[in-house]
């Protein structure tokens, strides 16, 4: 009993609960942005990188993107992150979560839910684990780029390392190129926006 206290008090501290502890009504969960298209395409998930900026704080969010597995071995890490490039450390870190794709796997796929995130500018990371066979899992791009957002959300961009000498020992350090007129890779936030209580005398 002790020990399924101890564990509920460390996912209340991340501020991350199973989604049936959540129970969060459908209409309730609201759109914070997304990119979507029906490209083909895609881009091997080392050092890729695309982020928004939100005006206020949602709470129960998920965040999935569009990947796929052609070839075989598809492990990968996934950063959500406050910022990006040199100077970052895993004091900038939200949440990270390794994953494994199923071979022939195309679609999107859920990296983090439950999440309580506070007004500001976040970083979905992707990067390819140090060690083990070659990563076959791609991104797929948004082409033609279908992007939407909330009201109080801004997109920050895309961003990759064109050279390996520019990748951090810690991927969400390297020396990213950021771009914001490029095609956006397809993924989607949704969460249940926090709205302020009126202020009253």
């Amino acid at each position: 009993m002790k020990a399924a206290v101890v564990t509920l008090v460390s996912l209340l501290t991340l501020g991350v609960l199973p989604l049936a502890a959540q129970e969060v009504p459908t209409a309730a969960i609201e759109n914070i942005i997304a990119a979507g298209g029906s490209s083909e395409s895609g881009t091997g998930i080392e050092t890729l990188s695309q982020g928004w900026s939100m005006n206020q704080r949602f709470r129960h969010v998920t965040i999935s993107a569009h990947l796929t597995n052609g070839g075989g071995s598809a492990r990968g890490i996934a950063y959500l992150m406050r910022s990006i490039g040199p100077g970052t450390t895993c004091a900038d870190e939200v949440a990270n979560v390794h994953f494994d794709l199923p071979l022939g796997y195309q679609g999107m796929f859920t990296l983090f839910s439950g999440l309580d995130l506070a007004a500001g500018d976040y970083w979905l990371v992707f990067s390819k684990p140090r060690r083990g066979p070659f990563s076959y899992a791609n991104w797929t791009t948004s082409t033609p780029s279908n992007l939407t957002m909330g009201n109080r959300v801004r997109y920050l961009g895309m961003a990759w390392v064109n050279s390996e000498d520019r990748i951090g020992e810690y991927v969400p350090a390297s020396d990213f190129n950021v771009f914001t007129d490029q095609f956006p890779y397809q993924f989607e936030v949704t969460g249940e926006p926090v709205r302020s209580a009126p202020w009253r005398r």
